[in-house]
């Protein structure tokens, strides 16, 4: 390894006890949080690995996964969502910028399959209690040109630095998030830093979120495991890998030379989109402070690259149980119904023993009627066998008697069922799944007064997470999308007047503005996103609410009281223009074909008597007073 030049040798060793300290202040505050310990069980639970390992061979062991399934079908209605980014701002002067945010976010989140990492993120939560989305820019993606990209994260991988109890992670001090990456990304990452690139970790069984007897254990046990280990390949890793800890923490930090001081250039001076200038006295870093590392090397350290200048975190929890003392992480939705889970498999079990019983009949025999040979090779449930006994010895064999199970067992075990599905609400989830077709408005709202209220708390908690990532998001928009890739996406729905300004390509009104006059381009954009805000309507997330309002939007367009575009736009009609312009074009063949006096269908004159059906499309009509709808067409 080069040696480094003493004052940065010291620097680098300064910031890694930091951060080694950091991680390990997380670390116990986690481990010391209700229910940290159960994480790894639930988990386990959900992915079926249920079984009683110390029953003996002969008895039924297998398990019946009621949790797996109420695990996806909680991710499934949870993320059954439209991406309902509805960016509005108070300046109409910036009217046409918020539409074309709200464009870009249906196609980001539709092009980016940001519902399926929303669902990752819900299905890490469910056996934790809460779980992280990390909101990045990714240069990989979209064939090596970038964009915007959601990972979801384990609550154990975030270690909190001077944590609150805010449900919002921007007002802790700082974060810490923990991964494991290959050498090889690493290297190609961080050339210049290729030789002091070494594995700590294999990559392949990186496991670091332990509970306490396994973090003792590991302490005993490390140095033998490390001479057993067999030799893999470097460092003896079947895959070498490195912790990397990225830290976003606020520092206040402040200038205190007399000169200019320059954040965020790049070795050869070229000046970033997250660069600035920083005069005697101000904040070195006024959005935050970004430090990526090893255990043993940095990688970075500089300001925070985003301009929103938050961490790019966004927690989402299942319940609002973290307010309670020692309850960081919120309170699993499987903690309760893992002792249902295992008393289900224990009367599953006995019930398939006892079938077993009736299958394969016990046998009493008299030793002296029967030989202890012939006995160990009789199989009660082979069918036809023969077996000859002598009477007047003994008493022969007597075949016991299955177990006759009471009725109220088998009611019980239904109980079981249909208590896990209560607790776990994946019963108002099943409902919801339902209503798809658009049935009566009697039975939709039906289903909603039913929904329990975890159903409804976990679509607001959803509402409250999707909020911040949007805000995150916005910020995104302004500084990686520029005039060229938003003309890609939207084609010329995608330029504002902003692109054509002093400093043009961008959303950014210039320097010369009124309202911006004499600002750098960061605290503009900073200033200028600030105008725009996320709207949604609360209890608004799950498809229930989504049918609701297309019922409304049904009847009023039936009434009269909306337009053609708005109704279209309602149900999500795509290519809303083309629509209009092909029924324009039908409604003029049509006219000609009526002067003529030809159907539209077959364009043949039309003789004396009844006109053809289906002269007209499908449209509701009221039927019985206005208490029932139906479709007609013609």
């Amino acid at each position: 390894m080069p040696d480094l030049p003493p004052a940065q040798d010291k620097y680098e060793k300064d910031i890694l006890n930091w951060v080694n300290a950091a991680v390990a202040e997380g670390d116990r505050f986690l481990a010391a949080q209700y229910g940290y310990d159960e994480i790894q069980k639930c988990i386990n639970y959900v992915q079926g690995d249920q079984v009683d390992k110390s029953k003996p061979k002969d008895l039924s062991n297998f398990s019946t996964n009621r949790l797996g399934k109420v695990s996806t079908d909680i991710v499934a209605a949870l993320t059954d969502i439209k991406p309902l980014f509805a960016y509005r701002t108070a300046n109409k002067r910036f009217n046409d910028q918020a539409e074309i945010l709200n464009k870009l976010s249906t196609f980001w989140w539709m092009n980016n399959f940001i519902d399926l990492k929303l669902g990752g993120a819900i299905q890490l939560a469910i056996p934790a209690g809460c779980a992280y989305l990390q909101v990045i820019y990714n240069q990989d993606l979209q064939g090596g040109h970038g964009d915007l990209d959601v990972v979801p994260l384990d609550a154990r991988d975030v270690l909190p630095i001077r944590p609150s109890t805010s449900i919002s992670v921007q007002d802790m001090y700082g974060v810490v998030i923990r991964s494991v990456e290959t050498v090889n990304y690493l290297h190609s990452k961080y050339p210049w830093m290729r030789s002091r690139i070494k594995a700590d970790h294999d990559a392949a069984f990186y496991q670091p979120r332990q509970t306490a007897f396994s973090r003792m254990m590991n302490t005993i046990m490390t140095p033998v495991a490390a001479a057993l280990r067999p030799q893999m390949g470097a460092g003896g890793f079947r895959i070498p890998g490195k912790e990397v800890r990225t830290v976003y923490i606020k520092d206040d930090s402040i200038n205190e030379t007399d000169e200019i001081t320059r954040i965020g250039y790049g070795p050869e001076g070229e000046r970033y989109s997250w660069s600035y200038e920083v005069l005697p006295g101000d904040m070195l870093y006024p959005r935050g402070r970004t430090i990526v590392c090893g255990k043993d090397i940095v990688f970075y350290d500089g300001p925070n690259v985003y301009w929103h200048g938050k961490f790019p975190l966004v927690k989402l929890y299942t319940d609002l149980s973290f307010v309670y003392p020692n309850s960081f992480l919120s309170k699993s939705i499987l903690k309760d119904l893992i002792p249902h889970q295992d008393l289900l498999n224990e009367m599953v079990n006995g019930i398939a023993d006892a079938v077993n019983q009736c299958l394969k009949r016990g046998i009493v025999a008299d030793s002296r009627a029967i030989p202890r040979t012939l006995l160990e090779k009789l199989n009660s449930r082979k069918p036809g066998f023969k077996m000859m006994v002598n009477p007047s010895v003994g008493e022969g064999i007597k075949w016991q008697e299955p177990p006759v199970l009471p009725q109220y067992v088998f009611e019980f075990l239904q109980w079981l069922v249909t208590e896990i599905e209560y607790l776990s609400g994946s019963t108002d989830l099943s409902n919801l799944a339902k209503v798809k077709q658009i049935p009566a408005v009697e039975s939709v709202e039906a289903i909603m007064q039913a929904m329990t209220p975890a159903t409804r708390m976990r679509g607001r908690l959803m509402e409250i997470a999707l909020r911040e990532m949007a805000e995150l998001v916005k910020f995104g928009f302004f500084q990686f999308y520029d005039a060229p890739r938003r003309i890609a996406v939207l084609g010329e729905d995608g330029v504002s007047l902003e692109d054509f300004d002093f400093d043009p390509g961008n959303l950014i009104p210039d320097e010369t503005d009124m309202d911006y006059r004499g600002m750098p381009r960061t605290q503009r954009a900073i200033r200028h996103a600030h105008s725009f805000t996320f709207y949604v309507t609360p209890n608004s997330m799950l498809e229930v609410a989504l049918v609701t309002k297309k019922m409304l939007m049904m009847r009023l367009r039936t009434m009269g009281e909306i337009d053609h575009q708005t109704f279209l736009e309602s149900m999500e009609v795509p290519n809303i223009p083309q629509i209009d312009q092909r029924l324009q074009q039908e409604q003029m063949q049509q006219a000609q074909m009526a002067m003529m006096g030809a159907t539209p269908q077959t364009g043949q004159i039309q003789g004396p008597g009844r006109r053809p059906t289906g002269q007209s499309p499908p449209h509701m009509e009221s039927k019985d007073g206005g208490t029932r709808a139906a479709i007609s067409e013609s």
